[in-house]
């Protein structure tokens, strides 16, 4: 997340983001120092899906959101699902 400081854009740290998947909260993540956070939704049912990030704004800064559609693939019979994308 960044902001505007005079005519360049710094990081927002320490900022809390609420989290929904389908229009359902999941949860809240908060910024690092950098303005950077990681998102980590639930698995969800195969098919479309809407993850999206809300701040909800301050006394200095706007409320502001973010929103990211993706796709669920149905697993491949007798495939075991990979949950964090990584592999070993």
């Amino acid at each position: 997340v960044r902001t505007r400081s005079g005519n360049r854009w710094v990081p927002l740290s320490e900022v809390t983001l609420e989290v929904f998947l389908d229009g359902e909260s999941v949860g809240t993540v908060e910024t690092d120092a950098d303005g950077r956070t990681q998102v980590v939704v639930p698995g969800g049912d195969p098919g479309e899906h809407v993850v999206k990030v809300r701040y909800a704004g301050d006394a200095e800064h706007r409320k502001a959101q973010r929103a990211q559609g993706f796709e669920v693939a149905e697993p491949d019979p007798g495939e075991e699902p990979e949950l964090d994308g990584s592999e070993g």
